[in-house]
């Protein structure tokens, strides 16, 4: 997961879109459900089976290293599988680490959406519209969120995020029609997530169409849905090189006499890569030697040797292919902990005893406090191992629940989130006792906090003295340059929906704003007409219209929207209503005479659940 306040700042104009259509037939408050789903779409990431069952093995391996002579003794084969999981029998698919992350990920939500989190935490401390982006502009009863949480909240999925798909073998995955380029420019895979869209949308507006809003409950559940939707919609423009490939053209335009084949026509396009941009906070020649880099990067597509690993002598052009980043081995070192960064950068402007990250619990304060988490890595093990003592006595003194109890007398907690903030400590300190000379979940997670922090802190080095290279460092084609958050491919290189992830980020959101308010108004639209029951909008088509390949020089929505990104400069760029820029889709409907069987076929579709069992066959058992 990236920084959800990102998803959560484009929902005001999203909700702005749609009042313009809905008028006064729709509350408010009702339009907070759509960023709701949005938002748990995003924290579903903290329960991935596939991917804690990978982990798995590397941690009973870790487990009996770190035990040394000792580990004959231990039980580490059954407290490896209690922890992290395995693929069957199905009650021990999530492990206790992915369960007690699930119950964190519902209090948090809770504190984003109560009506006592957040929303009144701002209201008390800060002044009017200065609270932080995570929290909505109308929050709903936390009987609500839990309904919602319950009937929503399953596991990561990556089409839900355009991510790239695992696959059996990397070195070799390029053979498969999934990872080829398509007509439209766009890789076969994030084509086929599309598919998904449309068949989901096609759904969504039958029942929607078919089922007056009559009830608020029925449509909080279609809100809920398009959240998701629209989150898949805004990940497009964040986790892929959509927006550098648009940079591209518009480079090869200016600069129609370089020649990218040659090393100094790559040195003339890539030394010149930021033109145009504006608003830049470029301190150094340090900073604009890394930025081009980036750009550079995510223009290539990653290569991988036989073992499955980055390649450290190529990759491949991708300046005329759309992808999106994928999850490799360091990758969620860097996904957890800028989502870390970005919770404790939203609550920075409240009174310190409302940081979690100032708190005396151990657990708390690593997970939103940077500071102590450099603490942790610089002491190394030793410093690891007494944060787990100290964490373990803290849960066995109730210290966690004090901590608790207190926050919620004093107001900095909501009741609901307080309530299953105790319930998570209390199945921590349960799992721990399970397993009495291993770790709990708790622990487990002190150690993924400091592998966190080291591997950033490593790529950060790393990244900076390519930096000192300068151009030298800009056009090298290794998919592994040595800086796990440049590696080629990786969601960590391409992903822009945090504020650190320039360049482009501005243009990722502008573009990510419109395209989800886009698809939202088309649908909103639809729905203030009658159509016949065997009537539906061509979805696909509408998808491509605000998804597809860039141009450059071109009079679409884009570029109208890039343009103003551009002149706003370092002043606040104002994301225009949808109906204001003179590219518009051109909604086309299936149904009789013609096209009736493709409506048919998009509403019995099955892609949702072909992707999910496709995902769930990566799941491991030991």
């Amino acid at each position: 997961m990236g920084d959800v306040a990102t998803h959560a700042a484009i929902s005001p104009h999203v909700t702005a879109q749609l009042k313009l259509v809905f008028g006064g037939s729709v509350a408010d408050e009702d339009y907070t459900y759509i960023e709701l789903g949005n938002f748990l779409t995003d924290v579903k990431q903290f329960r991935d089976p596939s991917a804690f069952h990978r982990a798995r093995e590397a941690a009973r391996a870790r487990a009996a290293e770190t035990a040394g002579v000792a580990a004959s003794g231990l039980p580490i084969d059954a407290w490896a599988i209690a922890m992290f999981g395995r693929r069957d029998p199905p009650e021990e698919r999530h492990g206790a680490v992915p369960q007690f992350l699930a119950r964190l990920a519902y209090a948090l939500t809770h504190q984003v959406f109560d009506p006592d989190g957040l929303t009144k935490q701002a209201e008390e401390e800060l002044p009017p519209g200065a609270g932080p982006s995570l929290s909505p502009a109308h929050p709903i009863p936390a009987a609500e969120v839990d309904r919602v949480i319950a009937a929503q909240f399953d596991q990561y999925w990556p089409h839900d995020h355009m991510d790239f798909p695992p696959v059996v073998s990397l070195a070799t995955h390029r053979d498969h029609p999934l990872f080829r380029r398509r007509s439209s420019g766009l890789i076969g895979f994030v084509e086929r997530y599309m598919e998904y869209l449309a068949e989901e949308l096609t759904k969504l507006e039958t029942e929607w169409a078919s089922t007056p809003m009559v009830f608020a409950d029925t449509l909080h559940r279609y809100f809920v849905r398009l959240g998701v939707l629209l989150h898949a919609v805004e990940d497009f423009y964040f986790h892929s090189n959509v927006a550098e490939l648009r940079q591209w053209l518009a480079l090869r335009h200016h600069y129609a006499s370089a020649d990218p084949a040659t090393p100094e026509g790559r040195a003339e396009l890539f030394g010149n890569g930021l033109w145009g941009v504006t608003g830049l906070e470029v301190g150094s020649p340090a900073r604009w030697t890394r930025l081009r880099r980036i750009l550079y990067r995510r223009l290539r597509y990653p290569v991988f040797d036989q073992a499955d690993r980055l390649s450290l002598g190529a990759s491949d052009d991708a300046t005329d292919l759309l992808y999106t980043g994928g999850f490799y081995a360091t990758d969620v070192f860097h996904t957890l902990g800028g989502a870390l960064e970005a919770i404790e950068r939203n609550v920075a402007t409240f009174a310190p005893k409302r940081q979690p990250g100032k708190s005396p619990l151990v657990l708390l304060r690593l997970a939103f406090n940077e500071r102590a988490r450099r603490d942790l890595v610089a002491g190394g093990d030793s410093a690891a191992a007494a944060l787990r003592t100290l964490h373990a006595g803290q849960l066995e003194n109730g210290e966690y629940t004090a901590a608790i109890n207190r926050a919620e007398t004093r107001g900095d907690v909501s009741k609901r989130a307080a309530e299953l903030l105790r319930e998570a400590f209390q199945y921590d300190a349960d799992r721990a006792k399970t397993f009495t000379k291993l770790p709990g979940p708790g622990g487990v997670l002190i150690g993924l906090i400091a592998d966190i922090q080291r591997e950033r802190d490593a790529s950060e080095a790393a990244a900076s003295a390519l930096d000192a290279e300068q151009l030298a460092s800009v056009t090298r084609d290794w998919s592994s340059d040595g800086a796990s958050g440049e590696d080629i491919g990786t969601h960590s290189l391409l992903s822009k929906d945090s504020p650190e992830k320039e360049p482009f980020r501005k243009d990722a959101v502008a573009l990510a704003s419109h395209a989800s308010a886009g698809v939202a108004t088309v649908l909103a639209t639809r729905l203030q007409v009658r159509y016949p029951a065997n009537v539906g909008i061509d979805w696909l088509d509408v998808l491509r219209f605000f998804m597809r390949f860039p141009r450059y020089p071109s009079r679409r929505w884009e570029e109208e929207l890039i343009a103003g990104v551009r002149a706003a400069g370092t002043g606040r760029f104002k994301q225009p209503a949808v109906s204001a820029l003179r590219d518009q889709p051109v909604v086309t409907l299936l149904g009789p005479p013609r096209r009736l069987e493709d409506l048919l076929a998009r509403r019995a579709g099955k892609l949702r659940t072909e992707l999910e069992n496709e995902y769930r066959s990566f799941e491991r058992n030991p």
